[in-house]
């Protein structure tokens, strides 16, 4: 099933009871025929929706069993704000201006957040940092690919994050949080999409 569906990231599948795999690739969401009875795939993905928002890191869309299907575009409605808020969900103080933002992480020094920013369009992210004490937003990621899910390394000095720019499947790549040099490649396989989680604590 995997290959008849379209190229690069898929995320967030669904099975319809009208016959449809549910899938979202490039923000798009798309249908593909599907038997469910002799599992096998009987057509081409087709596009159902363009330019689907997501919520909480995953793309906002669900079909009931009687086929009846919901779905959020990536208009205002999608937008987001940065917030601190205390153990029982109270928000003390928002961070900087509303925006698209996406794979939030706290620097250990707790001086900066790392996060994914998707433009206007919804058509790229990329990673940025802000700085807590100066209130100020910096891009770390400009290539036209895909940059997201950025975690800070243990000491702070980098930021790992998952890009396109390798090819058909997401990479893990390194860059210095000071926005300083190139980003360097960490890790690619060709046979599955890579992206930061975690990292020991010796950061090695």
């Amino acid at each position: 099933v995997r290959d008849r569906m379209a190229p690069g990231l898929v995320d967030r599948v669904e099975y319809s009871n009208e016959g449809y795999i549910l899938f979202v690739s490039q923000n798009n969401l798309m249908g593909l025929p599907f038997d469910a009875e002799n599992l096998e795939v009987t057509g081409e993905p087709k596009p159902i929706a363009m330019k689907i928002g997501a919520a909480t890191n995953t793309y906002a869309f669900s079909v009931s069993d009687n086929g009846t299907l919901l779905y959020q575009t990536n208009n205002q409605s999608s937008m987001s704000e940065l917030a601190w808020v205390d153990r029982t969900g109270k928000k003390l103080e928002t961070v900087g201006q509303m925006g698209s933002y996406r794979d939030v992480d706290l620097s250990p020094d707790e001086s900066k957040i790392a996060y994914t920013a998707i433009d206007e369009g919804g058509n790229s992210a990329d990673v940025w940092i802000y700085d807590l004490r100066r209130n100020v937003p910096t891009r770390l990621t400009f290539d036209p690919a895909e940059d997201r899910r950025p975690i800070w390394s243990p000491d702070g000095e980098s930021v790992y994050f998952a890009s396109f720019r390798s090819g058909s499947n997401f990479a893990l790549y390194r860059k210095d949080a000071s926005g300083v040099g190139d980003a360097e490649l960490v890790y690619l396989t060709d046979s599955a999409q890579v992206s930061p989680s975690g990292i020991t604590p010796d950061g090695t």
